[in-house]
């Protein structure tokens, strides 16, 4: 099962980054959701980057605003 979702945070923010930490299994990142790259490190990735997880990864997001979120088998449009 994937559960697509799609943030919208606040304009001010827009053009901050978005924290990824605490990756554990499989999280991919695409800018255009065709290409994936595998992330392996703590990391920040832009708005509007899909996330998406394995079934057995997970990941915690830190928003500009400093709001941290767990994500667990997902599909995400920042």
């Amino acid at each position: 099962m994937v559960i697509v979702v799609n943030i919208t945070i606040k304009s001010s923010y827009a053009d901050q980054k978005i924290s990824l930490i605490k990756i554990s299994g499989k999280v991919e990142i695409s800018a255009d959701s065709k290409t994936w790259t595998v992330v392996k490190n703590t990391q920040k990735i832009n708005n509007r980057t899909w996330l998406k997880t394995g079934k057995d990864g997970s990941v915690v997001l830190v928003l500009p605003d400093k709001t941290q979120t767990k994500s667990l088998e997902i599909l995400l449009y920042f």
